[in-house]
């Protein structure tokens, strides 16, 4: 009886330092912060591709609000003034909606990663030669890192499902859109937290 109660304690023992171990090396929820606050970030030069044909436009918005202790920040994307594709003059309309999410991971090196919603969609149109259409729900398709020293927001998409009408010249039927900015964001104080 006192082996079994001896071998009991052990395992008790054990499975406690076992819990406080991985207690310790889970990480915190990353959430975003300050909670229900309208975050709006300004870009230049945004330039976007597709299979091979660089799209640029003079200047790209973020526009959303946090949420309440939420990891998610949902953002309208938007592209303006002159926008080109492989060189010809284009237009870029992203639907408005805050579909371009932003999951907060890790509220050390504030980074984590990009989501299409349903509902986002980004068109470029070079009139009379083709159409390069993005649409969400798409998952983990980029990366993206605040520095909070300087407000910057660095976006990284690098696997987008993309699709094209139109001519060839524009790249082929399906295949993969990249995105890659950085914004400067407002209100200061955003930031992911623990």
């Amino acid at each position: 009886m006192k082996g079994t109660m001896l071998r009991c304690g052990v395992l008790l023992a054990v499975a406690l330092m076992a819990s406080a171990a991985i207690a310790a090396g889970a990480q915190a929820q990353a959430v975003w912060s300050p909670d229900n606050t309208w975050v709006f970030g300004n870009s230049g030069d945004p330039v976007l591709a597709y299979e091979g044909t660089t799209v640029s436009c003079d200047s790209s918005t973020l526009s959303g609000a946090t949420g309440v202790s939420s990891p998610n920040l949902d953002l309208e994307q938007q592209f303006f003034g002159n926008c080109a594709a492989g060189g010809l003059d284009a237009t870029v309309d992203c639907a408005e909606a805050d579909a371009l999410r932003l999951v907060a991971l890790d509220p050390v090196d504030n980074t984590g990663t990009v989501d299409l919603k349903p509902g986002y969609s980004c068109i470029v149109t070079v009139t009379g030669v083709c159409t390069i259409s993005v649409a969400g729900p798409q998952s983990d398709v980029g990366v993206f890192v605040l520095d909070e020293a300087t407000d910057v927001l660095t976006i990284d998409v690098a696997n987008a499902a993309a699709t094209r009408s139109g001519s060839s010249l524009c790249g082929p039927a399906s295949g993969t859109a990249v995105f890659a900015d950085d914004y400067l964001m407002s209100p200061s104080e955003l930031a992911i937290v623990p």
